[in-house]
């Protein structure tokens, strides 16, 4: 069936979602109610950097097309390539594959849309969308304040933990001794730090509460996915890590980037937990090398008596301390990791479905195989052909060749006929040159 692709550039188009943008083009410039009985498809096309997004109008009249391509060649839409650049006929669109977005019915109605922003775009040219997007006001909930478990800067942190350490140690030291209070100020800095670390989880699970992807939900359902990133840039909802997520997926371009992203977020999230609990952990065994320094030191400097008598407090709080430090990361680790597996299920089960149905199809779709197929079935064809034509017109050069060496010995073969050149020759002499020859 006949067809003609129209070129976007992809830089005019902005750095959001530049395929709405282009349909929203296209159905401006050309009103729906003039693609009747039409098929539209889509996708990128060209080499290399400098590539374009097409979309491209399937339909039987021959003379529609010619409207349309003379409808867009008299327009100066922005975002459209230049007029010597912005067409592709039937045989270059062959070379591109390009995915299927939907098909206007003989009576005007859009069927097989594969997408919703596509959807969209149709709506708001037939005027049935609500408001302009700019216009349009949506009630979503997304977090705008930081909490303040989260402001905390791990600088501060760790100075309020070893504040607080301080003053218990002073406290502690009159009545307990210096080896003591040395242990109370390790165990007391790593115990405050694992609270805060507490504090910023328990912050964090707030954040990613299972509203959040209701809210997400109702906004994808009056705007295009390119403006979700922009909705989300805020400080509060970056604070959450399900919302940070979802704002670097959506500035992805297929769903295959998105998942990555969404890995390389997990990956340093968990590195930067591992290092909390790594911390709280060295404060652990740190309190057990302070308790045992502590000892030798008695023993060197208040001799073997003094340090027999304080072994068994500084025993007690070294291994003490430390069972209590390795306990409370073993289950700031546990709730981290069960937190993570709650925030991957969201992902996989609720945001990607969504994410899948607001980008544009991949540029070879599994549907286009049949299409694929016989493209590679009329390139077969064409090959043979040429093979064939080849091999003809080899032969007759053959030929030819074999014509003119034939032309050429032509006048040798006549001359042996001559008779002079039998006389000249004797019967005996022949025959003896004939058997010499022989």
């Amino acid at each position: 069936m006949p067809q003609i692709g129209i070129l976007f550039d992809v830089q005019k188009l902005g750095s959001g979602f530049y395929g709405y943008t282009a349909f929203r083009i296209f159905f401006a410039v050309l009103p729906p109610r003039e693609l009747a009985a039409c098929g539209l498809y889509h996708g990128e096309v060209g080499r290399g950097r400098n590539r374009s997004y097409c979309i491209a109008i399937e339909c039987g009249n021959l003379s529609l097309l010619q409207r349309m391509r003379q409808a867009f060649a008299a327009t100066h839409a922005r975002g459209l390539l230049g007029a010597a650049d912005r067409f592709l006929d039937e045989p270059a669109l062959r070379d591109e594959s390009l995915a299927p977005a939907a098909r206007i019915t003989p009576q005007g109605e859009l069927t097989e849309c594969r997408s919703r922003w596509v959807l969209e775009a149709w709506e708001r040219a037939q005027g049935k969308a609500r408001t302009d997007t700019a216009e349009k006001r949506v009630d979503v909930r997304f977090p705008e304040i930081v909490p303040a478990a989260l402001r905390w800067s791990p600088l501060g942190t760790k100075a309020f933990a070893y504040l607080v350490a301080a003053s218990i140690a002073g406290t502690v030291l009159p009545w307990a001794g210096w080896g003591i209070a040395l242990c109370a100020l390790v165990f007391f800095a790593g115990a405050v730090q694992g609270m805060a670390i507490r504090l910023r989880l328990g912050a964090e699970e707030d954040l990613c509460g299972e509203e959040l992807l209701g809210e997400v939900r109702r906004f994808l359902n009056a705007r295009p996915l390119g403006e979700l990133a922009g909705k989300l840039e805020g400080a509060g909802a970056l604070a959450s890590p399900l919302l940070r997520r979802i704002h670097a997926m959506s500035r992805a371009t297929d769903a295959s980037s998105a998942c990555l992203t969404g890995r390389q977020f997990d990956l340093a999230d968990s590195a930067a937990f591992s290092a909390d609990a790594r911390e709280v952990r060295t404060h652990a065994w740190g309190l057990v090398a302070m308790a045992g320094c502590s000892l030798a030191a008695m023993a060197v400097f208040q001799g073997p008596q003094a340090a027999g008598m304080e072994a068994g407090r500084l025993a007690l709080a070294g291994a003490g301390g430390c069972a209590l430090l390795c306990w409370m990361a073993a289950l700031l680790t546990i709730r981290r990791d069960r937190f993570e597996s709650r925030l991957h299920l969201r992902i996989a089960r609720q945001w990607l479905p969504l994410l899948a149905g607001s980008l544009p199809a991949p540029k070879t779709p599994l549907d286009s195989l049949e299409q694929a197929i016989e493209r590679l079935a009329t390139r077969l064809e064409a090959m043979h052909a040429s093979l064939e034509q080849r091999r003809d017109t080899e032969f007759v050069e053959t030929m030819a060749e074999l014509r003119s060496s034939l032309n050429q010995l032509t006048p040798v073969l006549e001359g042996f006929r001559e008779p002079f050149v039998l006389q000249a020759v004797p019967a005996n002499g022949r025959a003896k040159a004939m058997t010499a020859t022989a």
